[in-house]
């Protein structure tokens, strides 16, 4: 219950993780009780902030994805790998070239006015072949998805990104928080581009 309470505050007031935990924390009361009488009441927090914390990252692989190939195009469409842990997450995709200082600007420019649009994230759970009617193969990544699997939830950011895609997500793309770009890697040998990247606020 109190984690529920905790995840709509957050959405609702639309303040930051870390603001929440430090004016927790700084409540001499709260700390007082916590250290007293309910230490696995503060884990229980803790695990709760960090999973929304993770969902927010996850979500913004989808954020980022859209921006890559609004400035890099259709080639850049093919996901081959996704990490994400905390506030750091990693995007791969299939390229041919290490972007330009300019492009990778401007992808980081167009990801936090997605952010700042505050645009819909929209879940929807179809049958495989109704979803696949309806989005055709760019809701699909490098990695397959098993062919015994019979139901697809699909993540859409309208007219940004359509994905297969099972984790959780916030519902809009303000909640994720700012995104910041920290390392571009190209691995030649492969044709994979990575892009690590922070989520901040």
């Amino acid at each position: 219950m109190f984690l529920s309470f905790i995840t709509v505050f957050v959405k609702k007031r639309k303040v930051s993780v870390s603001f929440l935990r430090e004016k927790f924390y700084k409540s001499e009361k709260a700390s007082s009780f916590l250290r007293e009488f309910s230490p696995g009441f503060t884990r229980g927090m803790n695990k709760g902030m960090q999973m929304m914390e993770e969902v927010r990252t996850h979500t913004a692989l989808h954020i980022l994805k859209g921006a890559v190939v609004k400035v890099l195009g259709e080639r850049a469409k093919w996901t081959a790998s996704v990490y994400w842990s905390g506030n750091h997450g990693r995007l791969t995709v299939q390229f041919d070239r290490k972007p330009t200082q300019e492009e990778i600007e401007e992808i980081e420019r167009l990801a936090n006015e997605k952010v700042q649009e505050n645009a819909p994230v929209e879940v929807y759970e179809l049958s495989r072949d109704a979803a696949e009617e309806r989005f055709g193969e760019d809701m699909y990544d490098l990695f397959p998805v098993p062919p015994e699997v019979k139901t697809l939830r699909v993540v859409v950011i309208e007219g940004w990104n359509v994905n297969a895609c099972n984790k959780e997500h916030t519902k809009t793309t303000g909640e994720v928080g700012e995104i910041k770009i920290r390392k571009v890697r190209f691995r030649r040998s492969k044709n994979l581009l990575e892009i690590s990247f922070d989520v901040l606020n």
